[in-house]
Formats: structure tokens, C-alpha cells, sequence
């Protein structure tokens, strides 16, 4: 089994393991968020002029992935499991950056 990477600067995991590049918050304003109704996932927002959504999880964290398609965000609030559909069609498909 391989082994995860060491935490460094400007690094972070997401919940579910996947590195992701650790931002000041001050200087990327988040997007509006609506909250969902998940065990794993808080709140999501998106804005499909760029292409970016905002995952908010249920410890507080919010992570930003770049270059989801507004098929790939409909599909995430339509999902019946959206933690599940998380991990099956945006965790580590899209580049993401904690806020």
C-alpha cells in the first residue's frame, strides 16, 4: 500500500485523504453556499461562470475544485448520496485547494 505524503506547507488532505494545496482563506472569498442534507458533506456552492465549486464538509472545512462542469454540480445535489457521489465523480478528478 503506498504512503501518503508528509503535510507540508501550503499542503493539506481533504477529509477523505486527497492532497490538496492549503490557501490563506483572506484572499480567496468563498462562494454562497446552500446546505445539503449528507453525513459527510455541509453545505456546496457553485458558480458556473468559472467553474468552481466550494464543498463545505460537516468538520468545518471547506475545500475549492476548479473545472467541475455544471453537469458534474447538478448531478452532486441530485445524487441520493452526495457523499457518495463526491467521492465517485469530483474527489481527485478536480484540482481543489483548501480555503
Amino acid at each position: 500500500m503506498g504512503t501518503r505524503p508528509e503535510k507540508g506547507a501550503g499542503m493539506a488532505y481533504t477529509p477523505a485523504g486527497q492532497v490538496c494545496h492549503k490557501e490563506p482563506a483572506g484572499d480567496k472569498p468563498e462562494l454562497e453556499r446552500v446546505r445539503v442534507r449528507s453525513t459527510s458533506l455541509c453545505s456546496v456552492g457553485y458558480d458556473p461562470t468559472t467553474e468552481t465549486l466550494d464543498v463545505e464538509f460537516r468538520d468545518e472545512r471547506v475545500y475549492r475544485y476548479r473545472g467541475v462542469p455544471p453537469e458534474v454540480h447538478a448531478g452532486l445535489l441530485a445524487a441520493p448520496s452526495l457523499g457518495r457521489f463526491f467521492l465517485a465523480h469530483i474527489r481527485g478528478k478536480y484540482p481543489c485547494e483548501r480555503l
